[in-house]
């Protein structure tokens, strides 16, 4: 198995931009001192549908996840549509303003359909308070293939040794790993919240499905779970539902596209 480290190295991209645009806007957000709302029901997103466990600064440690990449059918539509499917850590606190006020280590696949071709790719990104996508500890691409049906888990996970997160993408079917080991953006905190995400273009919607499986999270060093419905989010752009999920069971989900 190929394992490649992409620590330090530039790998932004103009077609990365318009995709790590979406993650620090598209969370549902809550101000400082918050915490997981006690409910059965379903959260919205102008852009996520999945799950999350939300908590304090530097409460999660590490979330993992797999999953089958699926095939976009990008004949019928001459839009330009960006998606990605991917675990994260953090992202989630506003300020008293309802700017964002943490960084999201993530890394995971970009799905998209390129005037009418589809394309996918491995990414990680650290969006960030104020960040201007010029930093190399800010987002990149992975060169490795990925292609429709390819078997993934992606990983970000506190390093204890060393201080940054560990961003990996695994692809069992090419048979390569790709790690990312970033600090958090300077003057940034993280870890409020553990998410498990598809990450939708809500203006030029391409309907799939991806179902998440062996789902895990830590939260300080301790191994947790999501709980259905309480965690879950659902994306709701303008009162159209454009991406739901289906019940967590046996550390799994579904997420449609719809």
């Amino acid at each position: 198995m190929k394992t490649t480290s992409y620590a330090g190295v530039i790998l932004a991209t103009t077609t990365l931009l318009s995709l790590t645009a979406l993650p620090a806007t598209a969370a549902p957000s809550y101000t400082d001192g918050d915490r997981q709302p006690h409910s059965n029901q379903h959260h919205t997103s102008p852009g996520w549908a999945g799950y999350w466990k939300l908590g304090d600064y530097d409460e999660y440690d590490s979330v993992t996840a797999s999953w089958t990449v699926p095939t976009l059918n990008c004949t019928k539509t001459r839009e330009n549509s960006h998606n990605s499917i991917w675990v994260g850590i953090g992202g989630t606190k506003s300020d008293a303003q309802g700017n964002s006020a943490d960084t999201l280590p993530q890394t995971g696949i970009q799905l998209s359909c390129l005037h009418g071709v589809a394309s996918y790719r491995a990414f990680w990104e650290q969006p960030a308070p104020n960040n201007t996508w010029n930093d190399p500890d800010e987002h990149g691409i992975h060169p490795d293939t990925v292609t429709a049906g390819d078997a993934i888990t992606s990983s970000v996970k506190r390093n204890a040794a060393t201080g940054k997160w560990d961003m990996t993408v695994t692809n069992h079917t090419r048979g390569w790993t790709a790690t990312a080991s970033k600090p958090t953006v300077p003057g940034n905190r993280t870890g409020t919240s553990a998410e498990v995400i598809n990450e939708i273009d809500p203006i030029n919607t391409i309907p799939y499905q991806v179902k998440f499986t062996d789902v895990s999270l830590t939260r300080r060093g301790e191994q947790t779970d999501f709980i259905s419905h309480t965690d879950a989010v659902d994306t709701d752009f303008h009162g159209v539902t454009k991406a739901s999920v289906g019940s967590y069971r046996n550390h799994a989900f579904h997420s449609t596209v719809k």
